[in-house]
């Protein structure tokens, strides 16, 4: 289960339950990063350990918008469209992305973002 979730080794480093070395070490076997690229990545994750989070919960969010939107439009749902509009709306907040999409797509989605 581990190797198909390399996330879990970074739980254990925040947690103790690994080496900083191993979890070098890891991402090396799994990704083929080279140890200096790998010690930088770990670096990271050290200091900034609930900055990686950020990532997961736009992805999270970014996946429910799709899924709402998906279940909303059935067989009308463009994905092209739907990942223009995200690359189109660069770095704004999730609220306003989503606002896009809606206004993009002439729907009604509520306003739950998770």
């Amino acid at each position: 289960m581990e190797a198909s979730n390399p996330n879990l080794k970074t739980y254990k480093l925040a947690r103790g339950e690994i080496t900083f070395d191993e979890a070098v070490n890891y991402l090396m076997e799994q990704t083929g990063m080279d140890r200096q690229v790998a010690t930088i990545e770990v670096n990271e994750y050290v200091e900034k350990q609930t900055y990686f989070l950020s990532y997961y919960l736009g992805k999270h969010m970014i996946l429910k918008l799709k899924k709402d939107l998906k279940e909303r439009l059935g067989g009308g749902f463009d994905e092209k469209r739907f990942h223009d509009i995200l690359l189109y709306s660069g770095n704004l907040p999730m609220k306003y992305v989503r606002r896009m999409v809606m206004e993009n797509f002439k729907v009604c989605l509520g306003g739950s973002l998770l």
